[in-house]
């Protein structure tokens, strides 16, 4: 399997993940700034693995376009530029990867978490009768 196959693959089971916990979008939270939190990490794992790809897509063409001999002057600015962009790239990437996972585990722990301020309506008993056909 190639890489960009690998990489679409990811991205779409990320889809799949983030949009199944998006549909809890208007749903009770416990609090105000859980909810905007649950909808901050649906949006980031969405958006996770395309930005990824999208970074490193970028530094793959700027490696290229900067690898032209034009002279010592030149050859000084490159390396110059090509590493403060290596410095910034790393801590981008650095930083997508850690919100990213930190994204994911927030999801399962909110879940459990808002356990301990559910509606009322999740302690009404379901009166059986009234679902299955009976004679």
């Amino acid at each position: 399997m190639s890489n960009i196959a690998l990489m679409f693959m990811t991205g779409l089971l990320s889809y799949f993940y983030a949009a199944s916990h998006a549909s809890e979008w208007s749903s009770h939270f416990p609090s105000y700034i859980e909810r905007w939190i649950w909808r901050g990490s649906c949006i980031r794992i969405a958006a996770g693995v395309p930005f990824i790809g999208g970074l490193w897509v970028w530094v793959k063409v700027f490696k290229k376009g900067l690898n032209r001999p034009e002279g010592l002057w030149h050859h000084r600015v490159d390396t110059l530029l090509k590493s403060l962009f290596m410095g910034i790239f790393y801590f981008l990437l650095g930083l997508a990867v850690i919100s990213y996972i930190l994204a994911r585990l927030f999801i399962p722990v909110e879940a459990f978490i808002s356990m301990r301020s559910l509606p009322v309506s999740a302690f009404e008993a379901v009166d059986g009768v009234e679902y299955w056909p009976h004679v």
